[in-house]
């Protein structure tokens, strides 16, 4: 059983027989396999969400792993950027860290539209549109592992905004 979970671990990508068009907002290949050698989770401490439950109760629990879930994070927010059409200086990927399950990323969101004049084209194609923007964490913290065993069966994915509005 171990070994079957800890080769569905690794396993990531989901291949589809149909192509809606839409472009592939999954990592690569060679993130996935470095979130494949971030080597422990830490702890989710379940007492401590009970006392401070607002900043520390922001997620989920999950029986998936860290890098199935955070895989669903990267495209989720890739194809956000994508929906919102954001100009091309503010698309990026997420950060992550190589030593534990977090992730950061900036939120860009639109404020209205860029309205062109006809007699102003030249100078408006240069401006920039107003934009409103968040810094989230993620973390991937294990709730229940059972013994001889460095995969969780639980894991609690927790969201936090770190700045922004």
């Amino acid at each position: 059983m171990q070994h079957a979970r800890s080769s569905w671990a690794q396993s990531v990508g989901v291949e589809r027989g149909h192509d809606d068009g839409e472009p592939d907002f999954m990592p690569e290949q060679d993130v996935i396999e470095e979130w494949d050698g971030i080597s422990g989770y830490k702890m989710h401490n379940a007492a401590k969400a009970q006392e401070i439950s607002a900043p520390y109760m922001t997620g989920f629990c999950s029986e998936a792993v860290g890098n199935h879930l955070f895989a669903k994070v990267w495209a989720a927010f890739r194809k956000y950027q994508h929906d919102k059409k954001l100009p091309e200086d503010l698309v990026t990927n997420p950060e992550y860290a190589s030593d534990e399950w977090k992730m950061t990323f900036t939120l860009c969101e639109p404020v209205g539209e860029l309205v062109i004049d006809e007699d102003d084209e030249e100078e408006d194609k240069d401006a920039e549109i107003p934009t409103v923007s968040a810094d989230v964490s993620v973390t991937c913290k294990a709730v229940e592992i059972e013994e001889d065993n460095e995969i969780p069966k639980k894991v609690y994915l927790n969201f936090k905004r770190k700045d922004g509005s």
